[in-house]
C-alpha cells in the first residue's frame, strides 16, 4: 500500500477522513484559495494584449522547454533535436508548432525565468529568488498547465502565486493514482482554481480572441457554482528613501555609551569560506547556473541532471549542486557575485554575467 504524504497537510487543514466529504473540500479549498495572491485584473488584461499582439506581429513568445522535440521546428519545417534545456535555450529563429500554425519563440533558460521577470515588472515583487524574494514560501502555478506552450506559458489569467506547501496538490494532482483516497479532493482544488481565473479573468472573451488569431486553444473548467473570496496580489512599494542607523547610543542614565565597532574576524572568516566555496564549484558554473541554485523549484536532483551535460564526473556533480545551493541557502548569492565580478583572473564574458544577475537583484 502506497504511502500518501499529502493525508498529514490536508488532515491537518481539513479534518481528518471523518469529517462530512463536502465540507472537508471547502475546507481546503478556502484555506488554500485565501492563501494565495491572483493577480489584479489590469494587469492580467495588459499581458493579454501583449501576447495578442505579438501574436499578430509574428513576434516571438518565451515557452517552458519541451523534451518532446515534436513540439518545435525551423521556418522550413525541420525538427531540431536538443539536448536539454541550455541548448535549446540559446536557438533562434525556432518556433513552437501548434496544430497548423507556428509560433516564434524563445525557450525559457530556467523553465519560469520569464515569468519571474514578468511578475517583477508588474508587481515590482521578487519571488523563488532566495534571500531576495518579496513573497517567500511560495510558488508560481499555472493552473492549466500546459507551460510548454507560449500562450499558456505567461499568460497571467493561467498563474497564481500559491503557498509552497499547498503547491503539490494544484501541481502534482497527476501524480496521483486514480484510485488514491484524495484523488477526488485534488481533483476539485484544481477545478475551483480555474474556474475562479476563468470567470473572474473573463477567459472565454481571450479564448475567442485567440481562436479568431487561428490559435484555437482549450482552458477546460467542469465546477458552475464556486463561492470563494479571493485576494489580488497588491504592488510592493518603491523604497523611496534611506533609512539611517546610528552606531552611538544612549544610556539610561543620559550618558553617552561607547560605540564599539564591530569584530571584522567573523567575517574575514565568511568571505574566506565562500571563496572556497566558489573555487569549489567553479565561477562559471556557478554563474552558469546561478539561476536554478536560487530557484527553490530546482531540487538537487534537477540541478545534478543539469549539471550532467557538463562532462563533469559524478562526484563532481554532487559536490557542485549541494555547494551552490549552500551558497544561496545561506544568503550569500549576492556577496558571491560581487566576488565573481572582482576576481582578478575571471573571463570578461563571465565577469559581465555576474554584472547582469547582480543588477537583477536576485
Amino acid at each position: 500500500m502506497a504511502i500518501n504524504c499529502l493525508e498529514g497537510l490536508i488532515d491537518s487543514i481539513a479534518g481528518n477522513a471523518n469529517t462530512n466529504f463536502e465540507q472537508r473540500l471547502h475546507m481546503l479549498a478556502d484555506h488554500m484559495i485565501s492563501h494565495s495572491f491572483f493577480f489584479p485584473k489590469e494587469i492580467v488584461d495588459n499581458q493579454h494584449e501583449k501576447i495578442i499582439s505579438a501574436l499578430k506581429n509574428k513576434e516571438s513568445l518565451p515557452t517552458r522547454y519541451s523534451t518532446v522535440p515534436e513540439c518545435y521546428c525551423f521556418a522550413d519545417g525541420t525538427i531540431p533535436y536538443f539536448k536539454n534545456k541550455t541548448e535549446a535555450n540559446k536557438a533562434t529563429d525556432i518556433f513552437y508548432k501548434f496544430r497548423n500554425n507556428k509560433i516564434p519563440v524563445k525557450v525559457d533558460k530556467d523553465g519560469n525565468y520569464s515569468v519571474r521577470q514578468l511578475i517583477r515588472e508588474t508587481t515590482g515583487h521578487i519571488i523563488s529568488q532566495g534571500a531576495k524574494s518579496t513573497i517567500t514560501y511560495a510558488t508560481i502555478s499555472h493552473i492549466w498547465g500546459q507551460a510548454f506552450n507560449p500562450i499558456f506559458f505567461t499568460s497571467l489569467w493561467n498563474i497564481v502565486i500559491v503557498p509552497t506547501y499547498c503547491n503539490p496538490i494544484l501541481d502534482k494532482s497527476d501524480d496521483l493514482p486514480s484510485n488514491d483516497v484524495f484523488a477526488k479532493e485534488v481533483t476539485y482544488i484544481n477545478n475551483v482554481y480555474k474556474k475562479i481565473c476563468y470567470e473572474y479573468y473573463d477567459v472565454k472573451t481571450k479564448l475567442e480572441e485567440f481562436k479568431e488569431l487561428g490559435f484555437d486553444i482549450t482552458a477546460f473548467v467542469s465546477y458552475d457554482n464556486v463561492d470563494y473570496s479571493i485576494k489580488e496580489l497588491p504592488a510592493f512599494p518603491e523604497i523611496t528613501e534611506k533609512v539611517t542607523v546610528k552606531t552611538n547610543t544612549v544610556k539610561t542614565d543620559g550618558s553617552q555609551a561607547q560605540t564599539v565597532a564591530p569584530t571584522t574576524d567573523n567575517q574575514t572568516t565568511t568571505e574566506d569560506s565562500l571563496k572556497r566555496d566558489l573555487q569549489t564549484i567553479g565561477m562559471k558554473t556557478f554563474v552558469d547556473f546561478y539561476e536554478a541554485f536560487a530557484d527553490p523549484e530546482y531540487t538537487l536532483t534537477d540541478i545534478k541532471s543539469m549539471l550532467d551535460t557538463c562532462g563533469y564526473s559524478p562526484n563532481s556533480i554532487n559536490t557542485k549542486a549541494s555547494v551552490g545551493k549552500r551558497i544561496i541557502r545561506n544568503g550569500q548569492g549576492r556577496e558571491a557575485l560581487e566576488i565573481i565580478i572582482q576576481a582578478a583572473k575571471i573571463d570578461e564574458n563571465i565577469r559581465q554575467r555576474a554584472q547582469d544577475l547582480l543588477s537583477l537583484e536576485y
